[in-house]
């Protein structure tokens, strides 16, 4: 067994497996999240509903899993390496109130095709229709909307979302959920188009831009922050 690692953050410390995803990429994702998982943490309460969605091996659900102690903590992971972290993440930090499903969250139900990585350890869950791409698989999607009611999954005080450009038919799946008054903040990771990176998906490759994102959310009631953190767009909507 793996030697686990811990990491503290916003007062809270949580432990990961080597085993399961290197100690490196840890390390670099961790640096690299710090500031919006220091901001996230300090809105969460113990009572919270976490929603935690593109939850890769479970650094946000870790940390959220330590605050949210009365609450929920629902972690969206469709990849199966990703998932097979993320069970031990929530298996070694003990948290008993973390459920995980290993579906997309997206706007519709089905099975849509993802690019694979080129490594497990660089998972991603990026929906794709690239023929040309070498490595290509399926996830089942499922619209959040439908799905937490049928999963009887409470509705969310706290959402997280990193799904590498996926962005629009996440909040097309959700808008419900999203729209609600108990919702009270988003963190969501925008993806938009990069010259330098054009193979990439992004959010115009399901047809939306940044400016229509934060009109959405504003339509919905929240007051919206963009920030530019470790070179990555960030959206913190609050409500």
């Amino acid at each position: 067994m793996s030697e686990h690692l811990r990491y503290s953050v916003g007062g809270q410390e949580a432990a990961f497996e080597p085993g399961t995803v290197p100690k490196w990429l840890i390390d670099v994702v961790f640096e690299q999240e710090r500031s919006v998982l220091e901001d996230l943490l300090s809105v969460l309460q113990t009572d919270h509903v976490f929603y935690d969605i593109g939850a890769n091996y479970g650094l946000y659900t870790g940390f959220g899993g330590q605050v949210v102690t009365e609450g929920t903590v629902a972690a969206f992971e469709p990849y199966p390496p990703n998932v097979a972290a993320l069970e031990r993440t929530v298996e070694i930090n003990n948290l008993s109130n973390a459920e995980i499903y290993d579906v997309a969250l997206s706007d519709t139900a089905g099975s849509r095709e993802f690019t694979a990585p080129q490594s497990e350890h660089f998972a991603t869950a990026t929906f794709t229709s690239d023929a040309d791409h070498p490595e290509r698989s399926h996830v089942r999607t499922v619209r959040g909307d439908d799905f937490a009611a049928k999963q009887n999954i409470p509705a969310p005080s706290v959402v997280k979302i990193d799904v590498e450009g996926a962005e629009p038919v996440v909040l097309d799946g959700m808008e419900s959920l999203l729209e609600q008054e108990g919702c009270r903040h988003v963190f969501c990771e925008l993806h938009p188009p990069d010259e330098d990176a054009a193979h990439v998906r992004s959010i115009a490759n399901y047809g939306s831009s940044v400016d229509e994102i934060v009109d959405r959310f504003e339509s919905w009631g929240y007051e919206v922050d963009l920030s530019t953190r470790e070179e990555q767009l960030h959206l913190w909507a609050r409500s």
